[in-house]
């Protein structure tokens, strides 16, 4: 293999490997997601166990506000790395299409 073919396979392996690493950050945000739900149900049912209404208060906001805001935050970023991914493997596929029927092809 010539370096002009190994260095349009390097390239393109590094593309194949964003669109990885956009896949593994799209399921770790995901269950980020999962896990500040979790939080927020079960602090939600503990702000109901404090009396004290200054101190609900706080809790409230600390516990279920907060998650509530990284919630929303953690959902946007979700969706901006999926958007990402979509379009990593959409040009993952054309470039992989062009090298396979063009002269770049691995041949056996």
């Amino acid at each position: 293999m010539d370096n002009e073919t190994k260095g349009l396979y390097d390239w393109f392996d590094s593309l194949k490997a964003q669109r990885d690493k956009a896949d593994e950050l799209a399921e770790a945000k995901r269950i980020e997601i999962k896990v500040l739900e979790a939080r927020r149900e079960v602090s939600g049912i503990a702000v109901d166990k404090i009396e004290n209404a200054v101190l609900r208060e706080k809790f409230y906001n600390e516990f279920i506000k907060g998650v509530n805001d990284a919630v929303e935050q953690a959902s946007n970023e979700l969706a901006d790395l999926r958007k990402d991914r979509k379009e990593l493997s959409a040009y993952v596929a054309a470039i992989e299409f062009a090298i396979e029927n063009g002269p770049y092809r691995k041949t056996p």
